[in-house]
C-alpha cells in the first residue's frame, strides 16, 4: 500500500494521530473464485475491493499541512497462513484511494486466519540506512511504510470462499521518532547515528548484553530539509524488535526466552545513541525501547564529545592496571584526576586501583612498538576502557588528532588483556583517519572479555592496519561498521578470526577494488555469525577473499551476487568452507576465471542443494578444484564449460555430493574423460543447457 507523500516529513502527523490505513470491501463478503488444481493443491483467486473511507484520496492534517495517501500500481500485498506464504495480491484497478487487489492463493481452509502484509520488512537491519528524512539512500519513503491486516476464511463452498470480515483494515506497524541532536551548545549534524540496546538477561545468562539495533546515515541534504541537528526515523515497534532479538539471543546463547519476556526487558533497556561527525564521536543514553506502532515520538539528545576524554581505564573491582612502556618516550598517567606520574621507556608500572578508580594515560609518541618489542596494558580485575586513544599520540591536542605517523602505532597494545571491555554509553574512540602500516595489528587479540568493538572511521587503509585486531576475542558480539573504500594489502586479514560469539557483522563492505589477502580469513571461526556483509568488489586480487567465512557454521544469509566479472588467483578459495547452514549460494557471474579462483569455495557446505550457475566456458587451472567436495545434499549443478583441459580444473569438485541429482551441461561439452568425483557425479541425470 505505497503512498505518495506530498511532504515526507509529515508522516509523523499520521503516526501521531495513530491512524490506520484502511482497505475496505464494497461488498459484504470477498469472493474467492475457484481455479484449476495445481500440484494436487487447490488454488483460488482472492479479490479485495479496497477503498480508503470511500474517498478517492485521504488527507491527514497537522498544523495546516496535508499528507496525501494513495494506492500505486506497483503495490504488492503478501498473504500468509500462519507462517506459510500462500499467495500475493496486486492492484487490478486503481482510482486514487480506491483499488481492486487480486491474486492467487493456495492451501487455505475454513477457519484459517490470513495475514495480509503491505511491504513487510523481515529484519531489523533493513531499517538501517535511513537518511533521517524517513527515506533511504534511494529516496524510497515507502520502504519503511509497513502495514498489515488479517482476515478469516468463513466458508468454502462450490469453489467460493467468504471471509468473516467486511473488509481488510490495514494498520501501520512502524513508529516515527524525531531527534534533535546537540552538544549542549550547538546542533550536531551527524553523518552516522547508531542505536544499541543493553538489556540484563535473567537466569540462565544473568548478565547484561548489548545488541546493535540500527545504524542510520544522514547526509547534508538531510539537514537542509529538516534543519540543523533534526532527524526523523521510522522504527519498528517494540513487539517486532523483541521478536527479532529473542530469536537472536536464543541462537547465540542457546536459551529459550520468549519475545514477550524480551519486550519486558526492552522497556527498561539502556539505549545508547552514538553519533559521528567525521572522526568525532558523540554519545548519550536514554531508557527504554517501548515504541508503539502508529505513534509519534520526539526527544532531544544532548551528547558528550568523547574525543575530548583521554584514554582511560576504569576499574570495576579492586586490582592493578599495568602499563608496560616500550615507546621511545615516556608515558604519563593520572589516577583519579591527580598529579601526573611518568612511566619511562622500558619501564613497567603497576597502578593499584580501588573499585571505581580511573587511570588516564597521556603520551607524545608516534608508535608504541617502535623496534622489536611492544607496549602493553593489562589489568588484574575487570576494567572498562574508554576515551580517545590519541591521548597517547598527542598529550595536549588529542581531541582533534586524526593522523598516525609511526608504524605499528598501537601494535598489540591490549593483547591478552582478558579483563577489559567497552561500555557503549562511554566508548573507546579510535578517531584516526590517516593510518600507518600495522597500526592496530593485534591491538585486542585474545581479549576474551571484550564484547563491543570501537568504531573505525578511516576510509583509506594501510597495509595490515587491522590484521588480527580482534583475533580470538571470544566474547565479541558486534563488529564495527567498516566504511573504507580504499584498501591495502592484508588490511583486514584475520581481523575477527576466532570470534566465536560474533553475531553481527558490518552490513556492507563497500570497497570495489580489493587488494592482496585483504579479506583473508576475516571472519574465520565466527561460528555464530549468520548474515554475511554485502560485498561490492568488482576488481579482485590474489587471495582477496581466501577462507573469508571458513567455519562460519551458522551462516545462512550471504550476498545474492559476487559481482566481479574477472577473477584473480585463489580469490574466492575456501570462502565458505564448512559453512554448514548455508542453503543458497551467491550467484557467480564471472566468465573469465583464474587459477584456483573457486577452489574449495563451498567444501563441506552440507545444507547446500543447488549450485550457483557456472557460466564460464573456458576453465583455468584448479578453478573448480574441490569446489563442492562434501556438499552431501547438493543435487543440482548447471555448468556451461566446454574447455576443461586445464590442470586439475575440476579435481574432486563433486566428491561426496548427493547420490542422485541433475547435471546440466553445454550441449557440445564432453565430460566423458573425467572420473565421477571430478566430472559428472555418478547416478545423476544429465541434461543439456537450453
Amino acid at each position: 500500500m505505497k503512498k505518495t507523500f506530498s511532504n515526507i516529513r509529515f508522516l509523523a502527523a499520521l503516526l501521531m494521530a495513530g491512524a490506520a490505513f484502511a482497505a475496505c470491501s464494497s461488498d459484504d463478503d470477498n469472493i474467492i473464485e475457484q481455479q484449476p488444481a495445481n500440484n494436487s493443491e487447490q488454488v483460488y483467486t482472492l479479490t479485495i475491493n479496497a477503498t480508503k473511507d470511500g474517498a478517492a484520496t485521504r488527507a491527514l492534517s497537522l498544523s495546516g499541512t496535508s499528507l496525501v495517501a494513495s494506492w500505486a500500481t506497483t503495490d504488492v500485498i503478501t498473504v500468509t497462513s500462519g507462517t506459510t506464504p500462500v499467495g500475493t495480491l496486486s492492484p487490478k484497478n486503481i482510482s486514487g484511494g480506491s483499488a481492486t487487489f487480486t491474486g492467487t492463493v493456495s492451501g487455505v481452509a475454513v477457519g484459517d486466519v490470513l495475514t495480509l502484509d503491505y511491504h513487510p520488512i523481515t529484519s531489523l537491519s533493513a531499517y538501517g540506512g535511513q537518511d533521517g528524512t524517513l527515506k533511504d539512500n534511494t529516496n524510497s519513503a515507502e520502504n519503511y511504510d509497513m502495514a498489515t491486516a488479517t482476515v478469516t476464511v468463513k466458508t468454502i463452498e462450490s469453489g467460493n470462499i467468504t471471509i468473516e470480515e467486511t473488509g481488510a483494515s490495514f494498520t501501520t506497524q512502524t513508529a516515527v521518532l524525531k531527534l534533535a541532536l546537540n552538544d549542549g551548545t550547538n546542533a550536531i549534524d551527524a553523518t552516522s547515528l547508531n542505536l544499541k540496546a543493553t538489556i540484563t538477561l535473567p537466569s540462565p545468562i544473568s548478565a547484561a548484553i548489548t545488541e546493535d539495533i540500527f545504524t542510520f546515515i544522514p547526509t547534508a541534504a538531510t539537514y537542509t530539509a529538516n534543519g540543523s541537528g533534526i532527524l526523523y526515523f521510522a522504527l519498528p515497534n517494540a513487539t517486532k524488535v523483541a521478536a527479532d532479538l529473542a530469536a537472536k539471543i536464543n541462537t547465540t546463547y542457546a536459551t529459550s526466552f520468549t519475545s514477550t519476556e524480551v519486550e519486558t526487558l526492552l522497556a527498561t533497556a539502556k539505549l545508547t545513541f552514538t553519533a559521528s561527525v567525521g572522526a568525532t564521536t558523540y554519545t548519550t543514553t536514554k531508557t527504554g525501547y517501548s515504541f508503539a506502532a502508529a505513534k509519534y515520538y520526539a526527544t532531544t539528545l544532548t551528547m558528550e564529545n568523547m574525543n575530548t576524554i583521554p584514554l582511560t581505564l576504569e576499574a570495576k573491582a579492586a586490582g592493578t592496571i599495568t602499563f608496560e612502556n616500550h615507546a621511545s618516550g615516556t608515558v604519563t598517567y593520572k589516577l583519579n584526576g591527580g598529579e601526573g606520574v611518568d612511566i619511562a621507556t622500558g619501564e613497567s608500572k603497576a597502578i593499584t586501583v580501588a573499585a571505581g578508580g580511573k587511570v588516564a594515560f597521556y603520551g607524545d609518541n608516534g608508535s608504541y612498538a617502535p623496534v622489536s618489542d611492544y607496549s602493553n596494558i593489562s589489568c588484574t580485575a575487570s576494567c572498562i576502557v574508554y576515551g580517545n586513544i590519541m591521548s597517547l599520540i598527542n598529550s595536549t591536542a588529542f581531541a582533534n588528532a586524526t593522523t598516525l605517523t609511526g608504524e605499528a602505532a598501537f601494535y598489540r597494545l591490549f593483547e591478552g588483556n582478558t579483563n577489559i571491555d567497552v561500555d557503549p554509553s562511554n566508548p573507546l574512540v579510535l578517531p584516526a583517519t590517516t593510518l600507518t602500516e600495522d597500526c592496530y595489528y593485534g591491538m585486542f587479540a585474545n581479549c576474551t572479555g571484550l564484547t563491543i568493538a570501537p568504531a573505525l572511521p578511516a576510509t583509506t587503509l594501510a597495509e595490515c592496519c587491522y590484521c588480527e585486531m580482534f583475533a580470538n576475542c571470544k566474547g565479541l558480539t558486534i563488529a564495527p561498521a567498516l566504511p573504507a573504500t580504499t584498501l591495502a594489502d592484508y588490511c583486514y586479514t584475520d581481523m575477527f578470526y576466532g570470534c566465536s560469539s560474533l553475531n553481527t557483522a558490518p552490513a556492507t563492505l563497500p570497497a570495489t577494488t580489493l587488494k592482496t589477502e585483504c579479506y583473508k580469513q576475516m571472519f574465520r571461526g565466527c561460528s555464530r555469525l549468520n548474515v554475511a556483509p554485502t560485498l561490492s568488489a568488482t576488481t579482485l586480487a590474489t587471495e582477496c577473499c581466501y577462507e573469508m567465512f571458513f567455519g562460519c557454521s551458522s551462516l545462512n544469509t550471504v550476498p545474492d551476487k559476487l559481482p566481479a566479472m574477472s577473477l584473480s588467483e585463489n580469490c574466492y578459495e575456501g570462502m565458505f568452507y564448512n559453512c554448514t547452514s548455508l542453503t543458497e549460494a551467491p550467484s557467480l557471474p564471472a566468465t573469465t576465471l583464474a587459477d584456483e579462483c573457486y577452489s574449495r569455495m563451498f567444501i563441506g557446505c552440507t545444507s547446500l542443494t543447488v549450485a550457483p550457475y557456472l557460466p564460464a566456458e573456458i576453465l583455468a587451472e584448479g578453478c573448480y578444484k574441490n569446489m563442492f567436495n562434501g556438499c552431501t545434499n547438493l543435487s543440482s549443478i548447471s555448468c556451461a564449460a566446454t574447455n576443461m583441459s586445464a590442470t586439475s580444473c575440476t579435481f574432486f569438485w563433486v566428491k561426496d555430493v548427493a547420490a542422485s541429482g541433475t547435471f546440466k551441461k553445454a550441449a557440445s561439452a564432453d565430460w566423458s574423460g573425467k572420473a565421477s568425483n571430478s566430472g559428472i557425479p555418478s547416478g545423476w541425470t544429465v541434461e543439456n543447457l537450453p
